[in-house]
């Protein structure tokens, strides 16, 4: 019998960068996105999860790949779930690489795949998790961490495509999206939001659900889970960080933590703060 297992972990290479190592059988996440990158690699079992409005499949030893911002699900593939270990780099620890490369610091990747079968990838994001648990100095560890992102920036990105001109009312989407993430943490209304886009209420739910993958309440309940997070990882109160990011009361928060993330609130904090 299998149960659902997370273990988070954050290293001191390149300046903090979150690890996962987890377990599960019957979760199921809904709908959500992450600020940083996702790069994992299926140990055993397979998961499938709704990416780019399709449905994608990773099996044993595939690698993960998901963009910032992008939205997704994920649930078990098979019948005893998927057990799986993820890196969560942002898009600052790409900038480094991109300016080796001599593009520039204000360049980060995009991967257009989301499931890729790379033997050789998966077996040097192995040695990066192998060696962080075994406690590698951080020289060690940022010099496999590089290698990595570098052979992933050169092998398995392309330039993200350019939007399109944009007609008037999608600019004004993006306008109604920037200030969801300006005031992520305050109860506006639907009204609110659609007069700041110029749009009716109706009109701004179903095109911003078809622009962004997701209404402009559940983006802003995942802007706010993912800036509890972020306070939780730097060691913040949960009770805290569930008034600071615009949560009703701690049960709230909990609830849709665990829903996004597969562990609880406080349990990431302590685990992310021995």
């Amino acid at each position: 019998m299998y149960r659902e297992i997370v273990i988070p972990n954050r290293s001191m290479a390149l300046e903090g960068l979150d690890l996962v190592d987890a377990q599960y059988t019957s979760t199921v996440f809904g709908k959500h996105i992450h600020e940083e990158y996702i790069i994992g690699v299926i140990e055993t079992g397979a998961q499938k999860f709704l990416h780019q409005k399709a449905l994608k499949v990773a099996s044993q030893n595939q690698l993960i790949i998901v963009n910032p911002d992008d939205v997704h699900t994920g649930e078990a593939a098979s019948p005893n779930g998927w057990r799986y270990r993820a890196m969560y780099p942002t898009s600052e620890h790409f900038s480094e690489v991109y300016n080796d490369l001599g593009l520039g610091y204000d360049l980060a990747p995009y991967f257009p795949e989301s499931v890729v079968s790379a033997p050789d990838i998966a077996r040097d994001l192995r040695l990066v998790f192998d060696q962080i648990s075994l406690n590698a100095t951080r020289l060690h560890a940022e010099t496999l961490l590089y290698a990595l992102l570098m052979k992933l920036v050169l092998r398995l990105s392309i330039k993200k495509p350019e939007k399109q001109k944009q007609r008037y009312s999608k600019h004004k989407l993006y306008e109604a999206k920037e200030y969801l993430r300006a005031t992520f943490d305050q109860n506006i209304s639907l009204k609110e939001l659609a007069e700041i886009a110029g749009l009716s209420q109706n009109y701004l739910i179903r095109a911003f659900t078809q622009e962004f993958g997701l209404p402009p309440h559940r983006y802003q309940l995942q802007l706010k889970i993912n800036k509890a997070k972020s306070l939780l990882k730097r060691g913040h109160l949960t009770s805290e960080v569930a008034i600071a990011c615009g949560f009703f009361d701690q049960s709230h928060l909990h609830r849709h933590f665990l829903r996004s993330y597969g562990i609880s609130p406080g349990l990431f904090r302590r685990t992310m703060n021995p």
